[in-house]
């Protein structure tokens, strides 16, 4: 669950530009996620913490790979050797 919130948090700081470029990327799902899990947590059914793992986050990979620059080849990101 912390890192469904590290997510939601780290979408949370893409700016309204570069989300709107990428409306494939569940971004709103992702924060209001991330606000619930945060200060909802009473009413956590960790059930459907399981669910949002197994199917928005699943998505994320490929469609991350989207925002990487056109030159990064295979799995490398920018800066790794």
């Amino acid at each position: 669950m912390r890192e469904l919130t590290l997510i939601g948090e780290a979408a949370n700081q893409v700016s309204a530009t570069i989300r709107d470029e990428h409306a494939v990327l569940p971004w709103k799902r992702l924060i209001q996620l991330r606000h619930f899990y945060v200060h909802g947590y009473r009413r956590l059914d960790f059930r459907q913490v399981w669910r949002d793992t197994t199917r928005l986050v699943a998505q994320l990979p490929p469609a991350l790979t989207l925002l990487l620059p056109s030159d990064v080849e295979g799995d490398a990101l920018p800066g790794s050797p």
